[in-house]
């Protein structure tokens, strides 16, 4: 298996989703559809359910959500996922305000005190759409520590591959991508956050909460760490409309 004192006595390059794990963008743009675009898309998605919830509402659900894509969870039967695809990858591109006008995620609220840390070289900010609004936002509240961080777009895997140092630690919203680093043979010695979001978990035999594909043989053969961690707090606040919550 190899030295597992390794994973705590060197130097850190930091890969993160923004989305997320960062800044809460999903649920802004939940709240914006409802206000702008309620008429375009009442046929598709199931706008009436949310079109009375606040901003703490919208962020339970989006914890909530069963897929990355927070328009499946709120899609109509005669919707297909690929026009949710499509439709969450043109908001993402023109609804930019949401970049900068989203909360910090519980992860994000702590880079203050993360970025300064002498072993934290370099930190790797991920976005699959182009990042220039994201570039914006982060310098805003990053500015001190523009020197450690670079950001990455595009395609996961590719993202992962270009930089010049190997990441030896990733906080991702998706489970998906520790899969694909495992079959692309990027995962050893690597310590893993996922975002604690209902699409990266099922049922395990005993109906308990497990990460999806994952087992503790999975982990041992490809000596990585990984562990879990919350993207929102979930206070009284994010419960008041449970009446309205009901989605298949």
């Amino acid at each position: 298996m190899g030295d597992v004192n390794y994973f705590g006595t060197r130097d850190h390059y930091m890969f993160i989703t923004y989305k997320d794990m960062i800044k809460l963008t999903y649920p802004v743009l939940l709240y914006d559809l409802v206000r702008e675009y309620y008429d375009e898309l009442k046929d598709l998605l199931e706008l009436d359910k949310i079109k009375d919830f606040d901003i703490y509402n919208l962020e339970r659900i989006s914890v909530e959500r069963l897929d990355i894509n927070p328009l499946k969870y709120i899609k109509k039967p005669e919707c297909s996922d690929e026009t949710c695809d499509l439709l969450l990858k043109a908001f993402n591109e023109e609804m930019t305000h949401m970049y900068t006008h989203s909360r910090f995620s519980e992860f994000g609220s702590k880079l203050n005190t993360i970025l300064p840390q002498e072993r934290i070289k370099e930190f790797y900010i991920y976005v699959e759409e182009p990042a220039e609004q994201v570039i914006i936002d982060c310098s805003v509240y990053f500015k001190e520590f523009e020197h450690k961080i670079k950001y990455l777009t595009g395609d996961f895997i590719n993202a992962v591959m270009c930089v010049p140092n190997k990441p030896t630690c990733y906080v991702l919203n998706d489970i998906n991508y520790v899969h694909q680093l495992i079959e692309h043979k990027l995962i050893g010695y690597t310590e893993i956050l996922i975002g604690e979001l209902g699409c990266n978990y099922e049922l395990d035999e005993d109906l308990g909460l497990k990460l999806k594909g994952l087992d503790e043989n999975i982990i041992k053969d490809n000596v990585f760490k990984i562990g879990v961690t919350p993207v929102v707090t979930l206070r009284n606040e994010h419960f008041t409309q449970l009446d309205r919550s009901e989605f298949d």
